[in-house]
């Protein structure tokens, strides 16, 4: 008989699993099958041992097939142990689903509850933002609107200096003219006055700002505008839509009759639009005296018994 053989009858272990094992190249053999293969190498010693020990005592030698037997038998138990510990586990886990699935669709409830109140609240700020938005956009236009009302005011009261497109008009008397033919103050007045019918926004003679205040008026042969005598010629500027300032200056009643005057006595007027004129400021005029209104029942000055 071999060694091998002899030694699975000594251990208890298959012959083939000896013959195997004495076959294995131990180079060339793979470190994690060397382990298995050493490990069980060592049960089957340590389990071989222990039934010669058990058949010197009772005289008797387990059977390999009742050791597989009991193998499968503690196998199955612990299977089944398994088995019933994760059914258990499944069991319970569905209980607790069932559980909290009504807690769960109540606050699923209570949140698409404050989301809509949520929602609604911003609509309603949406709703206010916007009114504010359109009472913003009124005030601004007012505010605009107020502001070329200033503008156009500041300009006709002439107490500010103010630049823009126009027209300037230039009136000279014909040569060797007669003096009772001469440019006089009621004809600037007339030049003056048509402008202002025209659509002009500030005039200014000779940089002599027009206010609400001034008065054109001769003094001997002189003009005088704003207490300043003026000579020829007369430059008259005139800030406004210079696309139809001389037009309808031609249209206005005074404008005619100031070319009807120009045309007869020969005088020389030139016009031109300018892109930009600047006219200066008006003079400030110190207050001289105030009269007290009228109040109750006292006559009017244009009433019987007032002052003509």
């Amino acid at each position: 008989m071999s060694e091998p053989t002899t030694r699975a009858r000594a251990t208890g272990a298959p012959a083939s699993y000896e013959q195997e094992y004495d076959t294995v190249d131990r180079v060339t053999m793979p470190l994690l099958q060397r382990i298995t293969v050493q490990a069980l190498d060592e049960d089957y010693a340590h389990a071989a041992r222990r039934r010669q020990e058990q058949a010197g005592a009772t005289g008797e030698v387990e059977s390999p097939r009742s050791v597989s037997w009991w193998l499968w038998l503690g196998v199955t138990v612990v299977v089944g142990i398994l088995l019933a510990v994760a059914g258990r586990q499944t069991s319970q886990a569905a209980v607790d689903n069932q559980s909290s699935r009504p807690a769960l669709i109540a606050r699923i409830d209570a949140e698409r509850g404050a989301l809509a109140e949520t929602q609604e609240r911003v609509g309603r700020f949406q709703a206010v933002i916007n009114e504010l938005q359109t009472e913003s956009d009124r005030v601004a236009q007012d505010q605009v609107s107020t502001g070329e009302a200033l503008r156009r005011l500041q300009a006709r009261t002439g107490y500010v200096a103010v630049t823009g497109p126009g027209v300037r008009i230039t009136v000279q008397d014909a040569q060797g003219v007669d003096p009772g033919d001469a440019i006089r103050d009621s004809d600037l007045a007339l030049l003056v006055n048509g402008l202002w019918t025209a659509g002009a926004e500030a005039i200014a003679i000779n940089n002599q700002r027009l206010t609400a205040l001034t008065y054109i008026k001769n003094s001997s042969q002189a003009i005088n505008v704003n207490s300043r005598p003026l000579v020829p010629p007369y430059v008259v500027e005139a800030i406004g839509d210079p696309r139809t300032l001389q037009a309808r200056l031609l249209e206005s009643p005074s404008g005619g009759r100031f070319e009807e005057f120009a045309r007869a006595l020969d005088w020389q007027v030139t016009r031109q639009n300018v892109d930009r004129l600047r006219l200066p400021q008006a003079p400030a005029r110190m207050l001289r005296s105030a009269e007290k209104g009228l109040a109750g029942n006292e006559p009017r000055p244009d009433q019987e018994g007032g002052t003509t």
